[in-house]
């Protein structure tokens, strides 16, 4: 457009925008009335679906007869399942196996199920002192492992047979004076 052309003005079409309007209610009342339709026919479904379990359940007297029996087997298969699971992840757990076992032998005898990781939680924490404890012994002995190997300098390691070796921090003057004897300046 050149400089001193302007642009026509757009009319205003007040029939053509209240169609369009109406148009977009139209479009949306009928996709709510669809959504409405697929949401009661899945609720039916649903119904129909738990209806059938019911009857199943009540009216399958074989079921009836054997759940006494069965829901024990499903406990001890259950709980077969978490003992091998539990204890070949939890290598720390098997020296307290037998306490974690007394736990659970005993929830369950109240009809409580358990988990071992459950009863292991409960064991930690009986005896949290002695596992706070060998965490700090163990962290000393890493830390003190790394002084040693930090002392010797980049690529050397300490042969454990070896005798220690002497920090000149750390020596009293006469053993200064024997270690330098035979060294010239």
């Amino acid at each position: 457009m050149a400089e001193n052309e302007q642009a026509a003005p757009v009319q205003f079409d007040a029939a053509q925008m209240n169609a369009s309007i109406q148009e977009a209610i139209r479009s949306s009342m009928a996709n709510l009335e669809q959504t409405r339709r697929e949401e009661a026919q899945q609720a039916q479904v649903e119904e129909q679906r738990r209806s059938q379990s019911q009857a199943q359940q009540d009216g399958d007297p074989l079921l009836k007869v054997m759940k006494p029996y069965l829901d024990p087997l499903n406990t001890q298969v259950q709980s077969a399942i978490d003992a091998a699971t539990f204890y070949t992840s939890n290598h720390d757990a098997a020296k307290y196996k037998d306490e974690i076992e007394a736990i659970h032998r005993n929830w369950l005898s109240r009809g409580i199920t358990v988990t071992r990781d459950e009863a292991w939680h409960n064991v930690r924490g009986r005896h949290l002192n002695d596992f706070v404890d060998s965490t700090i012994a163990e962290r000393t002995a890493a830390a003190e492992t790394a002084k040693q190997a930090g002392a010797l300098g980049p690529g050397m390691s300490r042969n454990p047979g070896a005798p220690t070796l002497l920090d000149h921090k750390n020596m009293s003057l006469d053993d200064l004076e024997k270690a330098l004897q035979n060294v010239s300046f």
